[in-house]
């Protein structure tokens, strides 16, 4: 297990360095951030939202909080799972996995990478945007002492959900080698069904089931804690954290299993690629 952390770490700072190197693209990447935080801002205030007994409180609120969310949250799941590319351009992928890096190392130490860089512009950026348009109203104090803790679960959780995503597309990858837009097109779709632009309890028919995603759950209790001080949707308790079908259970548990499908369905495509050769070549 030591050795695994170590390994991932290792690896993220490689990553990391890597990133620093190429500054035009770290630039470019900070004023895409902007540009879509800004332009979402704008729409918000140009939108009248329609779901008033789903949405409270004004609609620009809505939209910042949520690419803000969505940025920190899934912003490293399109760069890891392209990281496997990238390492076979550079002629470096056989020298990672002869030497104990396996695909799942190097997503996920990718897309910790790119989180960490996304969280530090995304708040640099949003925060104020916030404080701007809401007149110094928002971010909200916090209003209870679990702000803190239901801050990290929203992020968190849904973070690790993603990241089962991204494994599991990984194994894709490893098996088909190129699959077109498909991650872009999911990353798309996971951000509308999460609630980004809207409620996801408003689409008909799907909509109790969309509220249920771990990254819609977390996307919720983020809005309220920017908004309100407070997560009124999510109570981080043993009881309702145990009960099935709750959000929390949801959020704890569907999380969980995930995650953990995801990495053995990785290393089962990982020793059959080995045992067929087709690892390396992409």
């Amino acid at each position: 297990m030591l050795r695994a952390l170590v390994v991932v770490a290792a690896a993220s700072r490689r990553y990391l360095k890597l990133d620093l190197r190429y500054r035009f693209e770290l630039t470019v990447n900070a004023l895409l951030l902007m540009t879509n935080i800004v332009s979402f801002g704008l729409m918000g205030h140009f939108v009248v939202a329609t779901n008033r007994e789903l949405v409270s409180y004004p609609y620009h609120l809505f939209l910042l909080t949520g690419i803000f969310y969505w940025t920190v949250v899934s912003n490293g799941f399109t760069s890891s799972i392209f990281t496997l590319h990238e390492e076979m351009e550079r002629g470096t992928i056989g020298f990672l996995l002869s030497n104990g890096v396996s695909p799942a190392v190097i997503t996920l130490s990718k897309m910790i990478t790119t989180t960490v860089e996304a969280l530090g512009l995304s708040t640099v950026i949003a925060i104020p945007a916030l404080l701007i348009s809401s007149g110094g109203g928002c971010p909200a104090p916090p209003a209870s002492a679990e702000w803190a803790l239901k801050l990290a679960a929203s992020l968190m959780l849904p973070w690790l959900f993603m990241l089962a995503v991204a494994i599991s597309f990984t194994a894709l990858q490893l098996v088909f080698k190129r699959t077109g837009g498909l991650a872009g097109a999911l990353h798309g779709v996971l951000g509308i069904a999460s609630g980004l632009n809207f409620p996801p309890q408003a689409v008909p028919l799907l909509g109790e089931a969309l509220s249920k995603l771990p990254t819609a759950v977390g996307l919720r209790a983020f809005r309220e804690l920017m908004v309100f001080g407070e997560a009124r949707s999510l109570e981080l308790t043993l009881s309702r954290i145990l009960t099935p079908l709750t959000d929390e259970w949801f959020l704890v548990f569907v999380t969980a299993a995930f995650l953990a499908a995801s990495f053995m369905l990785l290393s089962k495509v990982e020793e059959v690629t080995r045992r067929w050769g087709t690892i390396e070549q992409y």
